[in-house]
């Protein structure tokens, strides 16, 4: 499974969700006994009940961003099991097939997120089995902890219970409707970075070379990649001559990740510092004429 520095990395990157949450996330869903358990994905169908259940409680305690980053986490998990067993992990090991590998495993997770979607919108907007059975769960779980439920008081404070659960039963379905239809947009670049980061996590992510022991001090960090610092400045004097003739970010993005095969992670952080280095050189030479 990724770290936890690749879930934090990836979600702030790639998908706006900051790194404190999903680092919170992280330790909820992989330190509890009872790992991944409301994780039921059959033929890419996320058992509606299980995901209700767990959604509860991320929106409980973190609202709306809880439960994108918890999608996050579980998603970007099921990816990496893919990717590594089976056929997609033979495939993706051959490297010549990483096109193919990659894009299989997006469709398989993006269709969990179409089946999210699907479910929850009707659970929006009809009183059906599925919500009437957690709806039966909460009143069981109250009754059973409620010993003086005959008590007028106690007989109102049912109701106040009841009227949050169900409230947060509907707003919790609607935050997954929400997160399911952002996390479309952004959890396929994530798959693509972590298997470049499986393919090359020990070789630079410029040159495709491995890392050797004695080449420490020549190597820099890019997030949870690693790289030839000559490397770097390679690929960042590129971008400054793509800034100076005015290619736009998105351009010199897909230039990037099709020739040298690097992650957005990766690219995003280095056209940033790259516009910046540019802006300070500009500013220095403009105030250099005015004195």
């Amino acid at each position: 499974m990724p770290g936890w520095d690749v879930h934090c990395e990836l979600a702030e990157m790639l998908c706006g969700i900051p790194k404190d949450i999903m680092n919170s996330m992280n330790k909820v869903i992989d330190e509890l006994t009872y790992h991944d358990i409301n994780r039921i994905i059959v033929k890419g169908h996320w058992n509606p009940l299980a995901l209700l259940h767990e959604s509860l409680f991320h929106y409980e305690n973190w609202g709306y961003i809880g439960i994108k980053a918890a999608l996050h986490h579980h998603l970007l998990d099921y990816a990496a099991t893919l990717l590594t067993g089976g056929k997609y992990g033979y495939l993706l090991k051959e490297k010549v097939y990483l096109g193919l590998a990659v894009s299989s495993v997006i469709k398989f997770v993006e269709s969990v997120l179409n089946h999210i979607e699907e479910d929850f919108t009707v659970l929006t907007r009809l009183s059906g089995s599925l919500l009437e059975s957690e709806f039966q769960n909460i009143v069981e779980n109250f009754f059973e902890k409620c010993k003086y439920w005959d008590d007028p008081k106690a007989r109102n404070e049912a109701k106040r219970y009841m009227y949050y659960k169900t409230t947060l039963v509907r707003e919790s379905s609607q935050a997954l409707i929400r997160a399911s239809k952002e996390l479309k947009d952004c959890i396929k670049d994530c798959i693509w970075d972590l298997a470049i980061f499986k393919l090359w996590k020990d070789h630079c992510i410029v040159c495709k070379n491995k890392i050797e022991k004695i080449e420490k001090r020549k190597v820099v960090k890019i997030g949870f990649y690693k790289a030839h610092k000559k490397c770097i400045i390679q690929i960042k004097n590129v971008i400054r001559e793509m800034l100076v003739n005015n290619i736009k970010t998105i351009e010199i993005q897909g230039r990037l990740r099709k020739q040298y095969i690097l992650p957005l992670s990766v690219v995003k952080k280095l056209i940033s510092d790259s516009s910046a280095q540019s802006s300070l050189t500009k500013f220095l030479k403009n105030t250099s004429k005015i004195n």
